[in-house]
């Protein structure tokens, strides 16, 4: 499984468009209790029209329930995309959905989705199972493990395939690393289309403020073994780079009274281009 939007939420799908993925949607009205919670944000780049609009549901226990999206192209191919979260009592997720749609001029093209069930030990995520449809309408059945380092964070992720002659494969492994505040610094992915692929390493390097993000989901974005840029750690990026595509993004802030942010200006150094993104709370 290699997913669409690889859920950098927001700025870096207006840099670089890239995957995900009907089993299931819900068009039901947002549960936001009260007490900051981020329920939107919207993205813009600079000169253009093209936009990204994120809107966050949650349980009534403050828990991230929905992640809805709306990438809108300048070249009228827009995309839709949806994820969600099942919980068990103790709070961990269960199963992933995602659900990806593609338009050109408001008409449907073709559609992209994946189921996860997500197995646990009670306290941490063990291994997954993801079915779905490719972009190509074939059907797909991976399976992917997870493993933690000794603080608890989630450190390993490893999705099994089996290539043309039947032989089991990792094709897609990733590792993060931590700093000293526990926000990931280092991203290392590693993507095989078959047993014998050698590709290099992709390796994505982040650094950070000392303020409080818009909101930190923790391992629950990283089931798919990607990296959801602004929503997985304590503090904001203010630096992303990743050698392998030549991308460097600067990223400043705006506060509020509480330190989290209400506007970014997100910078692609390496080409110059800029995207302003707002965020929005309850």
């Amino acid at each position: 499984m290699k997913s669409l939007l690889i859920m950098l939420l927001g700025t870096l799908l207006l840099f670089s468009c890239s995957k995900e993925g009907s089993f299931e949607r819900d068009t039901d009205d947002p549960v936001v209790p009260e007490g900051g919670l981020l329920t939107k944000t919207i993205t813009k780049e600079d000169g253009s029209t093209d936009s990204i609009v994120t809107t966050f549901f949650y349980d009534s226990e403050k828990r991230i329930r929905k992640i809805n999206t709306l990438h809108v192209s300048t070249d009228d191919l827009n995309i839709e995309a949806e994820y969600r979260y099942y919980r068990n009592s103790s709070g961990l997720v269960e199963r992933y959905v995602e659900f990806a749609r593609f338009l050109d001029n408001g008409v449907p093209l073709y559609e992209d989705s994946v189921i996860g069930i997500v197995h646990n030990n009670g306290t941490q995520y063990t291994y997954s199972i993801f079915k779905g449809l490719n972009l190509s309408g074939d059907p797909f059945s991976d399976s992917a493990v997870y493993a933690y380092n000794n603080k608890g964070q989630l450190s390993d992720y490893k999705l099994y395939d089996i290539d043309y002659d039947n032989r089991e494969f990792v094709s897609h492994h990733t590792t993060y690393s931590y700093d000293a505040k526990d926000n990931i610094s280092i991203i290392r992915m590693e993507f095989k289309d078959d047993s014998q692929s050698n590709d290099p390493p992709q390796i994505i390097s982040l650094q950070y403020d000392d303020k409080v993000s818009a909101m930190n989901f923790g391992s629950d974005m990283l089931l798919t073994g990607f990296y959801s840029l602004g929503l997985c750690n304590p503090s904001n990026e203010t630096r992303y780079e990743d050698p392998s595509q030549s991308s460097s993004i600067n990223m400043s802030y705006e506060y509020n009274n509480i330190n989290k942010p209400v506007k970014s200006i997100q910078t692609d150094v390496s080409g110059g281009r800029k995207a302003t993104m707002n965020y929005y709370y309850q």
